[in-house]
């Protein structure tokens, strides 16, 4: 067979999976499309042959210590391959969706253009990161880099003309009457159920938010507590294993009859007492006369990681009621303030 030309792919005898024994020549600097129903083929000839010998043989010009942390590619099932350039496999795949990613990032020509920027830019008004929005430098402080803002529209939320004991309110699953975030605020005793939302004051807002708040820290120094409690309770473990770890050599110690042998067993199993030193003064220190078992101790870390979690989602429900009833509060003063306006421009038309 003659020699192929330079600018001719040439595949002989292509066996893999379900190939039997194709040849054919591949023209390149030419766009060749491979099409056929499912399964004939065109992924076995283009990805499973042409791609993986490319790769493989790509491989191969790199020393044996890159190699081994390399992609590992068999030989496939084909006689000859000539002219075989460098093959670089297009993943399929839609690039997944992100808020922050653009023509710019997923081209990589977003850093680029940052540096062209801040380099020729004139007057210079900074470095790179300053066109960048994901950094408070160069990030628009309204849509905080995202390109778009999203806003709530309250009227359309809540009727500020129903109180609430009224059916639909608030237009939210999860707030409707007797429903559990309702209840929360309901059976809380700060909030008239009969007087419209219209009619609050931010004074009884204010007494709700004091409420929250005070309950919000209550919690928070539990936590702390609780976290305080786990951690001594697991530095104590540690200290109780270390200790154990050295009894041999403590007791090989009391085996020593003689003040000479004692130094000399105690220079021997240095490392071994230097530990059950330590783990002495920590005892001392924190008033532990009789050493806890390791079961019992973890018993106990046990117990206090549990009650932690279980306070950790009383604690999460407060704080999301002190937000709400923030975000309540500055949403009712912007509508008693709009009223108040419309009445003064009323009264003025009069």
């Amino acid at each position: 067979m003659a020699v192929p030309s330079p600018d001719i792919i040439r595949i002989t005898g292509a066996s893999e999976n379900n190939l039997k024994q194709v040849s054919l020549e591949i023209k390149k600097k030419k766009i060749t499309v491979f099409t056929g129903v499912s399964g004939s083929g065109k992924s076995s000839l283009c990805l499973d042959t042409i791609a993986a010998e490319s790769r493989r043989e790509l491989n191969e010009t790199f020393p044996s210590f890159v190699q081994q942390y390399l992609p590992k590619y068999g030989r496939p099932e084909v006689e000859k391959i000539e002219n075989l350039p460098v093959t670089i496999v297009i993943d399929q795949k839609k690039p997944a969706a992100n808020t922050r990613s653009t023509v710019g990032t997923y081209t990589d020509i977003y850093a680029l253009l940052r540096l062209l920027f801040s380099r020729v830019g004139k007057p210079f008004v900074g470095y790179s990161d300053s066109f960048s929005f994901n950094h408070p430098a160069g990030k628009c402080p309204r849509c905080d880099g995202l390109g778009m803002v999203t806003d709530l529209d309250i009227h359309k939320l809540v009727d500020f003309d129903k109180c609430l004991n009224d059916e639909d309110v608030i237009h939210f699953p999860t707030f409707t009457t007797g429903a559990w975030r309702w209840k929360r605020y309901a059976y809380s005793g700060l909030f008239d159920l009969d007087k419209k939302i219209r009619d609050y004051s931010p004074e009884e807002l204010d007494a709700a938010l004091v409420s929250a708040n005070a309950d919000l820290q209550d919690s928070t120094a539990k936590l702390k507590a609780l976290d305080a409690a786990i951690r001594e309770k697991k530095e104590l473990q540690t200290q109780v294993l270390a200790y154990a770890k050295t009894k041999p050599a403590r007791d090989g110690l009391k085996a020593q009859k003689t003040e000479k042998a004692r130094s000399a067993y105690r220079e021997r199993h240095e490392s071994d007492f230097i530990i059950a030193d330590a783990a002495t003064r920590y005892f001392r220190a924190h008033g532990v006369s009789k050493l806890p078992s390791h079961k019992a101790l973890q018993a106990e870390i046990e117990r206090l990681t549990a009650e932690k979690n279980a306070h950790y989602n009383e604690y999460r429900e407060k704080k999301a009621r002190v937000k709400e009833l923030h975000t309540v509060k500055s949403n009712l003063s912007q509508i008693l303030q709009g009223e108040k306006d419309r009445e003064k421009k009323h009264e003025h038309e009069r």
